[in-house]
């Protein structure tokens, strides 16, 4: 980490006891990105570009590079995870005033060392997700918003395993709704960028010439969210931290967490089983088509011989 100090404003504290709105969240995040965007584009630079420079190699003409540049995109999306975590470590540094002498090289190291702890998160919530979803998609959409705040619980508050997604609970209990207004907010927010971003696109398309349905506008346009990622990433993830600590400030006390564990543990299993039923089901179901296409075929080509 380097020596120098380096002088990061706090952002102003939000209101304790009361869940604060998606307009408020949002003006702080801004008003937090606009001081600190030096120190926060950076962090997301790193897999962004990456991808950004892979997607141009996968679509140039030389045999080899659309290999490197498919490879090239893997490994940026590896480092996306590393970047996640280090951006939001570096919200919590910097929106506590503590971030001095912060850099992309320190923060990277925070990635690194809790990889594995947040992959492991992101694999129980996907089985937890698709356990839930088989009855319906309503059941997993209730999972997913009390679930939403597990990395932050992870990277935050060293949270790990199931204790992630109780935190979650604990804190999303009672304000179900307000939190999912706030989440669906700031993905609006979000979008509306990425829509600015195809706007643009299409602009440096119709500029190049290119044509519209091409493999060179399909890359151009992703490398425009790409770069578009950079401003949106850091703000969201801004955005998403105060969410959470004003969350933690209004928590509700005394939350009962045993039904909640036992229903992640029921659609954790249905996750897991899910697979093998389908493929136990489905694959009897397909063998016994392609027998009775085989059957029909042996059936036509016998009454039109001679």
């Amino acid at each position: 980490m380097d020596t120098k100090d380096q002088s990061v404003p706090a952002a102003a504290p939000l209101q304790g006891g009361v869940l604060a709105g998606p307009v408020e969240l949002l003006s702080v995040a801004w008003k937090l990105f606009r001081e600190n965007w030096k120190t926060l584009m950076p962090i997301v630079m790193v897999p962004l570009l990456a991808t950004a420079i892979g997607r141009i190699l996968s679509v140039a003409d030389v045999s080899v590079l659309p290999v490197v540049g498919g490879f090239l995109v893997f490994i940026a999306g590896v480092f996306t995870i590393f970047m996640q975590i280090a951006l939001t470590d570096s919200v919590r540094q910097i929106s506590n005033g503590s971030a001095v002498a912060l850099s992309t090289k320190a923060q990277y190291k925070v990635g690194f060392r809790l990889f594995w702890p947040f992959v492991w998160l992101v694999i129980l919530q996907v089985l937890v997700f698709l356990g839930s979803s088989i009855l319906f998609i309503i059941p997993a959409i209730v999972m997913g918003v009390y679930t939403s705040m597990y990395s932050l619980s992870l990277i935050i508050d060293g949270k790990r395993g199931w204790s992630a997604f109780t935190e979650s609970y604990t804190l999303v209990r009672g304000r179900w709704w307000g939190t999912l207004g706030r989440l669906v907010s700031i993905g609006l927010v979000s979008a509306a960028c990425y829509l600015v971003g195809v706007g643009l696109s299409f602009l440096l398309e119709l500029l190049f010439g290119l044509p519209l349905k091409s493999s060179g506008a399909g890359a151009l346009s992703a490398v425009v969210g790409d770069l578009i990622g950079i401003f949106v990433w850091p703000l969201a993830a801004i955005y998403t931290y105060k969410l959470y600590e004003s969350l933690k400030a209004s928590r509700l006390p005394n939350i009962e967490t045993k039904t909640f564990r036992r229903w992640l543990i029921t659609f954790l299993v249905i996750g897991i089983l899910t697979p093998f039923l389908v493929l136990g089901i489905g694959l009897p179901i397909l063998l016994s088509n392609m027998n009775t296409t085989g059957s029909t075929y042996e059936f036509s080509t016998m009454t039109v011989q001679p």
